[in-house]
């Protein structure tokens, strides 16, 4: 766990710039930032989950509002009234088996991504659901707001890749 103040240190040590003339302590954050947000993209380490309510006749539930950070992409979905994870799919193979899959009623068992922030299930939850989704996703890590910030999910072998 680095913060970083010393991150920055060690780029301007790096790349012998211990001058803030060229190179301002904010442009160097900013630079590590942009960073992040590539790393973020590339490798996915970033994964967080959140609790969404079942609803009671919703096909399609947004994400916005209840996640934090910006989501890259929907990794799982798990159903606690069933103790079970949903399984993939999409709309397209549900219109394969059934042509009427969106007037199915009962406990969500599959789930399918329409964007980044909407996913549908089916079948949609019945008048009796309770329990939630919990939805895991990959997402763009925080950035570094000051000198002092530390982002703890990051692996410290991954620090070298910020600097440079």
């Amino acid at each position: 766990m680095i913060n970083a103040a010393d991150i920055v240190s060690r780029v301007r040590t790096k790349y012998e710039s211990e001058s803030t003339t060229r190179w301002t302590g904010a442009r160097i954050l900013e630079a590590i930032n942009e960073g992040l947000d590539d790393l973020s993209l590339e490798t996915g380490f970033y994964e967080r989950h959140v609790s969404v309510p079942v609803q009671a006749g919703l096909q399609y539930y947004d994400l916005r509002g209840f996640t934090p950070e910006t989501v890259l992409s929907v990794t799982s979905i798990y159903n606690t009234s069933r103790q079970d994870w949903l399984v993939p799919t999409t709309a397209e193979e549900l219109d394969l088996f059934n042509p009427m899959w969106e007037d199915s009623t009962g406990d969500p068992q599959k789930y399918f991504l329409r964007g980044i922030y909407w996913f549908g299930v089916w079948p949609k939850a019945s008048s009796t659901a309770t329990g939630y989704l919990q939805v895991y996703f990959q997402g763009l890590a925080p950035h570094f707001l000051h000198n002092q910030s530390v982002l703890d999910d990051l692996p410290d072998d991954w620090v070298p890749a910020l600097e440079d």
